[in-house]
């Protein structure tokens, strides 16, 4: 589900980075030693969050609890934890996880 989604995005972007897209940060790892470090530049880092937060602004075409034939992969967590949560607390008798394809959402 989502986790696919995440682990797919995340190759992806992995396999079009250059050298260029690194660059090296200098940082304390004590309070006496400097050390380097290398980081995503800024410019692919807002790249990268920008498509993570596309992939919970994607739809799904599950019905919301209220209203609506479809929903976003957000709406659809905060759903399932609202239903479980009147589960656990015995104001639902059975809890049955909205599980969705890969391949039914839309964006």
């Amino acid at each position: 589900m989502a986790y696919e989604w995440c682990r797919e995005l995340v190759i992806e972007f992995n396999q079009n980075l250059t050298q260029k897209d690194f660059i090296f940060k200098k940082e304390w790892f004590s309070s006496n030693r400097l050390g380097k470090r290398r980081v995503l530049s800024k410019d692919k880092t807002k790249e990268f969050i920008v498509r993570i937060y596309g992939l919970w602004e994607r739809k799904v075409a599950i019905p919301r609890i209220r209203h609506g034939k479809k929903q976003t992969v957000e709406t659809l967590i905060n759903e399932e934890v609202l239903l479980i949560a009147k589960y656990l607390r015995n104001e639902k008798q059975t809890w049955s996880p909205n599980t969705f394809s890969l391949y039914s959402f839309s964006m």
